[in-house]
């Protein structure tokens, strides 16, 4: 199974700070060579970058959950409040990183503290009395 992240909703600056993240750099683009990455959590083998660093296809990852909770954990590290991850809702292999704003179009609602989803707006609010102390 591989598991492929969309970055293509993303600003530049933004791209390249998650591409650091995961530890795979612009080399890997510019050559479209692979190469082993090590992380504390699991290995990431031969990661495939593709249209320009939009797409990025990790083949032998079989952890969407783990994979999109180190990026949920990278955007909360860099302060970063206005993007969310989301496994797409048409391809379960497919993360997503997209604005909040486009996301609760879809009919998914973030915590603005963790970042954890919601089908609707009621679940959201009840969630949120735990930051609350309500």
């Amino acid at each position: 199974m591989e598991i492929t992240i969309d970055l293509s909703r993303l600003p530049t600056d933004l791209r390249s700070m998650i591409l650091k993240e995961i530890k795979i750099g612009e080399d890997i683009a510019e050559t479209e060579h692979t190469r082993d990455l090590t992380t504390t959590t699991n290995s990431i083998t031969e990661p495939e970058v593709k249209n320009d660093l939009n797409v990025i296809t990790l083949p032998h990852e079989i952890n969407t959950s783990m994979t999109k909770q180190r990026l949920k954990d990278t955007l909360i590290k860099n302060k970063i409040r206005d993007y969310v991850v989301m496994v797409d809702l048409e391809d379960q292999n497919r993360i997503i990183i997209l604005k909040k704003e486009h996301a609760k179009t879809l009919g998914v609602h973030h915590c603005p503290h963790c970042g954890m989803e919601f089908e609707n707006e009621i679940q959201l609010s009840i969630h949120q009395r735990i930051h609350y102390m309500v």
